[in-house]
C-alpha cells in the first residue's frame, strides 16, 4: 500500500518535504529568533514585528545579507555591509551572530 501512494504522489507532483531539514540543512549551525519592534526593510527584505528569522552561524555574510548583529542594544537585524575596519574606529556594531536564511511569518493573524 505505501509504494501505491508513493506513486501516486509522484503522478501527481506532490513532494513530501521536511520543513526542518530545508530550513537547517545539514552541516548548518541554525537557531530561530522572532522579531520584535517595528517593520523595516534590512537589505531589500521586509522583516516584520513577530517574524521568525532561521538564523546559520555557519555561513559567512556577503554584502547585503541580513544578518543578526549585537549591538549595545541587543541583537539587531542588519543588512551587512563589509567595511575597512580601523584601528580605533568608533564601532557602532559588535558581533555578527549569523546570516538570517529564512523569514517565516503567519500569513493569518495569530497563525490561524
Amino acid at each position: 500500500m505505501k509504494n501505491s501512494t508513493k506513486r501516486a504522489r509522484e503522478q501527481r507532483g506532490e513532494v513530501l518535504l521536511s520543513v526542518a531539514d530545508y530550513l537547517t540543512p545539514k552541516g548548518s549551525d541554525c537557531y530561530a529568533i522572532f522579531v520584535e519592534g517595528e517593520a523595516d526593510y534590512v537589505g531589500g527584505t521586509e522583516i516584520q514585528d513577530g517574524d521568525l528569522l532561521i538564523v546559520d552561524r555557519s555561513r559567512a555574510p556577503e554584502a547585503g545579507d541580513t544578518v543578526l548583529v549585537e549591538t549595545s542594544d541587543g541583537l539587531t537585524v542588519r543588512a551587512y555591509r563589509p567595511r575597512l575596519h580601523l584601528v580605533g574606529a568608533d564601532e557602532e556594531a559588535g558581533e555578527t551572530w549569523g546570516v538570517a536564511t529564512f523569514v517565516v511569518r503567519a500569513l493569518r493573524k495569530g497563525g490561524e
